[in-house]
C-alpha cells in the first residue's frame, strides 16, 4: 500500500491525494465487531468537497461507530472527467483495502457505501464495477448502501451550479469561470456525447446504481435527499428510488424540505443521523 501521511481531516491518514483512511483505536480493535457496528464504511464524498464539510460527516461515524475502520475517497473536478482506465489508477488503493478489508475475515459487521452527490456515486460505481472485475464468479458487494443527494439528471445548468461552490468569491472571476466551465462543458458534451454517441456520465450512474449485476439488489438502500436541494432535484432521486424497487432493492427514502445540498446533516443531524444508524442496524425497510 502507498506511504502514509497525515490528513487534514482529524483522525485519518492520507494514502493518496483523494484517498484516506481511519483506523479505530488499536484497543478498539480488539473488542468484537457486532452486526449493528460496521466492520467498514466507504465514503465517497461530492465533488471538490472542503474537508471541513467532510470533517462533519467522518467526525459523525467516528462518533457513532468507534471501532469502525472509515475509508474515504474525495471527488475532484478533474477526477469527475476523467477515463475509466485513469480511475482505475487513481482508485487502487481504495478496492485493494476493500479486498483486503474482505479477505481479512473482517465479518463481525456490514461493509457500508455512504456515496454523496453524482461525483460521490461516479466514484463508487467505478469502485464498484473495479471490484466485480477483480473477483469475477464471486461478486464483492456492499452490504449497505447510503445514497445522500443523488442521483440527478444531466444538465448544463445543474453542472455549472456544482463548479461554481469551488470558485473564487470575487463576483467577476466567478462570472468568468461558470462562463469558461460552461463553454468547455458544451463541447465537450458535443464532442462525447452527440458525435461519438456515449451515454453522459450521470445517465450511466442513474442506470449502473439499479443495476444487480453492479448493486446487489439483495443489499437495503437509503435514499436521503431534499426539497431544497438546488442542484440534484429532489423528484429526480425519487424517480430513481421507484425505479430500483421495481427492480427488487429494499430502498427507505428520507426527504428533507430544508436541506441545501450535501447538508442534511447539518440542517437535521438528529432525523438524519438516527436514517442512518437504522439503516446500518437492518431496521431500515418500510
Amino acid at each position: 500500500m502507498s506511504s502514509t501521511r497525515t490528513s487534514a481531516i482529524d483522525g485519518f491518514d492520507r494514502l493518496t491525494d483523494s484517498i484516506s483512511l481511519h483506523r479505530p483505536e488499536a484497543s478498539s480493535k480488539q473488542r468484537s465487531i457486532s452486526n449493528e457496528q460496521p466492520s467498514l464504511i466507504v465514503i465517497c464524498s461530492w465533488m471538490n468537497a472542503a474537508e471541513k464539510h467532510i470533517a462533519k460527516y467522518t467526525a459523525g461515524y467516528r462518533r457513532l461507530y468507534p471501532d469502525t475502520t472509515l475509508l474515504l475517497v474525495q471527488c475532484s473536478l478533474a477526477g469527475f472527467f476523467t477515463s475509466k482506465a485513469k480511475q482505475e489508477v487513481l482508485l487502487k488503493p481504495a478496492y485493494d483495502m476493500i479486498i483486503n478489508h474482505k479477505s481479512e475475515g473482517n465479518q463481525g459487521g456490514p461493509l457500508v457505501l455512504h456515496a454523496f452527490s453524482n461525483g460521490g456515486g461516479t466514484l463508487a460505481n467505478y469502485i464498484a464495477g473495479f471490484l466485480n472485475e477483480r473477483s469475477p464468479g464471486k461478486k464483492v458487494v456492499f452490504d449497505k448502501v447510503i445514497l445522500d443527494c443523488l442521483p440527478g439528471i444531466p444538465t448544463i445548468a445543474g453542472a455549472v451550479r456544482a463548479v461554481s461552490f469551488s470558485l473564487p468569491r470575487n463576483l467577476i472571476l466567478r462570472f468568468l469561470g461558470q462562463w469558461i466551465f460552461k463553454i468547455w462543458l458544451l463541447a465537450y458534451s458535443i464532442f462525447a456525447y452527440a458525435l461519438r454517441r456515449r451515454e453522459d456520465r450521470v445517465t450511466r450512474l442513474r442506470r449502473r446504481l439499479n443495476d444487480p449485476e453492479r448493486f446487489d439488489s439483495r443489499a437495503p438502500r437509503l435514499y436521503l435527499y431534499s426539497k431544497a436541494d438546488d442542484l440534484v432535484e429532489h423528484w429526480a432521486v425519487a424517480e430513481h428510488a421507484e425505479g430500483a424497487r421495481k427492480k427488487g432493492y429494499r430502498v427507505r427514502e428520507e426527504l428533507f424540505i430544508n436541506a441545501p445540498h450535501c447538508a442534511i446533516a447539518k440542517d437535521e443531524p438528529e432525523r438524519y443521523w438516527k436514517a442512518v444508524q437504522e439503516h446500518i442496524a437492518g431496521s431500515s425497510i418500510k
